[in-house]
């Protein structure tokens, strides 16, 4: 009867998660549109290409709204066994709440490997499809790839002579062509020798060619040539990595990434970061199902209603928050990546086994 009854907790977690998840998807899916629809407002640009950005933005987005959806559809089953008393029958049956919400901890588990074993993969690709087809489409504009740093994207590298620093407006074709750059070279006692400010830079074999070139030496002499090859040590994947932003790698990906950027000198803090939070998603899904259960299992009424739809509203925008700014300060390095990806998870673990062991003892 337990296992029956298990498999039955297990296929109304999947089917209120799943359904919670459509909705979101949809919803997701028509702001993403509006919001587009709203910036090529200005622009003669094919309705079929803002379909197509707001479709490969999707799966990205998406994967933000898991874990609430993972705590709404939770609630919405518990709730749903609360009504028809069949969480008081299973108790009298001789079944604790740790049997009752296993099967849903099972479920949660299950999507946070399958998230970030096979989903990610893709949301990455379609992530990287929608930035470069953003770039190619609004070409007056910043990028996605520096959309998020209004000063535009930068590069570091190192070459023969030192290293160099690169400022780009927006960069196009997979990241491997700059537009509106500014280069600064440093000799290898880190002092600026060279700046040179061209329109574009194409990385090619082991140099940027930066085409209609402004030189300025550390004499202040100008000069201008049509082409100027600035030596670089990094490959195209290399430079097309730094840019990108970590949501783009997928996640069989990033340990290599992270070890190719390490090597060439490059920061890879916001690929660990985003490489452990991936990790904690099973972690941070059977989270939610526990806040779900604090919340859910209790006996019904219109009063307990209430305050559980307005409960989880909040908390999920709190957890929402918090994840946010945690991940955040840990890009910043303000905590380190395992404590930004790890800490949120284990409090609400910690608070929800206290409450739900508070419930079983009562």
């Amino acid at each position: 009867m337990i296992n029956r009854f298990s498999f039955y907790i297990c296929r109304n977690f999947l089917y209120s998660i799943l359904t919670v998840l459509v909705i979101c998807i949809i919803l997701t899916y028509l702001i993403d549109l509006s919001e587009l629809l709203k910036r090529t407002s200005n622009n003669s640009i094919n309705f079929s290409i803002v379909t197509r950005l707001a479709l490969y933005k999707l799966p990205n987005t998406s994967e933000q709204l898991f874990p609430i959806a993972i705590l709404f559809g939770s609630m919405a089953t518990l709730f749903k066994l609360s009504k028809n008393n069949e969480i008081i029958a299973a108790k009298a049956s001789g079944m604790s709440i740790w049997q009752i919400i296993f099967p849903g901890l099972i479920v949660a588990f299950v999507m946070g490997l399958l998230t970030i074993t096979l989903y990610n993969p893709i949301s990455s690709k379609w992530s990287e499809s929608y930035q470069m087809l953003d770039a190619e489409t609004f070409k007056d504009g910043i990028s996605i790839a520096s959309s998020r740093h209004k000063r535009g994207l930068w590069v570091n590298q190192k070459n023969a002579d030192g290293f160099a620093i690169i400022h780009a407006k927006k960069s196009i074709k997979k990241n491997i062509e700059l537009i509106g750059v500014n280069a600064f070279q440093y000799n290898k006692e880190n002092m600026l020798v060279l700046r040179i400010d061209s329109d574009t830079a194409i990385l090619e074999n082991g140099h940027w060619n930066m085409k209609n070139s402004r030189l300025i030496d550390n004499n202040l002499k100008q000069y201008h040539l049509d082409n100027y090859l600035l030596e670089t040590y990094l490959s195209k994947q290399e430079v097309k990595e730094n840019i990108s932003l970590a949501s783009t790698v997928s996640f069989w990906k990033l340990r290599k990434t992270i070890k190719q950027l390490e090597v060439s000198g490059i920061s890879a803090i916001k690929y660990i970061v985003h490489l452990n939070f991936l990790i904690a998603l099973p972690a941070l899904f059977c989270s939610m199902v526990l806040i779900a259960a604090t919340f859910s299992m209790q006996s019904f009424r219109m009063k307990n209603i209430m305050v559980m739809i307005i409960s989880g509203i909040i908390i999920g925008f709190l957890l929402f928050i918090i994840n946010f700014v945690s991940k955040m300060f840990g890009n910043a390095g303000i905590l380190p990546p395992i404590i930004a990806a790890w800490w949120q998870i284990i409090i609400t673990i910690l608070i929800s086994l206290s409450v739900l062991l508070k419930k079983e003892d009562g």
